[in-house]
């Protein structure tokens, strides 16, 4: 995603900002800058590896009694739950409130959503003003 709003910011600066383009852009600064998204991912998905790994998938099997009118309960339904127990992370609530909640849906989805619709309304209007 992140990639797509480097792309975007760089459209945004060769149509707004044409002659500032050289400044801001370049093989080199590129490449430093795709360094640093792929460094920061990975920094920010650490505590997400370390759940994966650490969590283990254990299937309970849980028999359910159903009454029925012909006898007073019958061992019908087999219910399958999977349910994981996690690592330390996923024991603590706010872990999981600010990290899989808040964190995740700002830095994946609110932030780089809202760059992309400024900043592609912005190359909009500054073409259809220059025509």
């Amino acid at each position: 995603m992140y990639f797509t709003v480097l792309l975007t910011l760089e459209r945004y600066l060769a149509v707004c900002w044409p002659l500032l383009v050289k400044r801001f852009l370049g093989l080199r600064k590129a490449v430093y800058t795709s360094v640093g998204i792929v460094f920061v991912s990975i920094l920010f998905n650490i505590p997400r590896w370390i759940e994966a790994e650490q969590s283990d998938t254990i299937i309970y099997y849980a028999l359910k009694r159903y009454a029925t009118p012909t006898c007073s309960a019958s061992w019908r339904h087999l219910q399958i739950q999977r349910v994981a127990s996690g690592s330390g992370f996923l024991r603590y609530r706010y872990y999981r409130q600010y990290y899989h909640g808040l964190t995740w849906i700002t830095l994946m989805y609110l932030l780089p959503i809202t760059v992309l619709v400024v900043l592609n309304l912005r190359i909009w209007k500054q073409v259809t003003e220059g025509q």
